[in-house]
């Protein structure tokens, strides 16, 4: 890990932004916070395996989990991500400050959280678009 300096979001911020919008977005959180202390490998494959879980969770919500709730869905997910988050990176998140890292604060989690949703709106809408062509 590059010594400490890098601003990272906290496994909470994970949390709040999966709330805020879809895993995704707490997906890119995770993957913005390897990129920023240098572990692009992880990024890349936490973000990738995280799309894939994503599709096997909104697959099993269609089917297996139909008789569940989708508000308890959705704050299973929550929690789930923010779990996920703290297991991989609070560690590195607490180092990091020990270094004399910093917490990303909440514009740039507000940002991030709304600028991933809009992404995944407009790739949706592309691949409809597509697809009625």
């Amino acid at each position: 890990m590059n010594q400490g300096r890098a601003t990272l979001f906290s496994h909470r911020q994970v949390g709040i932004a999966t709330f805020l919008g879809t895993p995704l977005c707490g997906l890119s959180l995770i993957a913005i916070n390897y990129v920023r202390i240098g572990q692009y490998g992880k990024a890349i494959s936490s973000f990738i395996l995280g799309m894939i879980s994503l599709c096997i969770l909104y697959v099993m919500s269609a089917t297996v989990l139909s008789w569940v709730p989708a508000l308890i869905q959705f704050l299973l997910a929550v929690l789930a991500m923010h779990f996920i988050a703290k297991r991989m990176q609070e560690a590195i998140f607490i180092e990091n400050l020990a270094y004399g890292g910093k917490k990303s604060g909440l514009l740039a989690l507000w940002f991030w959280s709304f600028f991933t949703l809009a992404c995944y709106v407009i790739a949706a809408l592309s691949l409809i678009y597509l697809i009625d062509t």
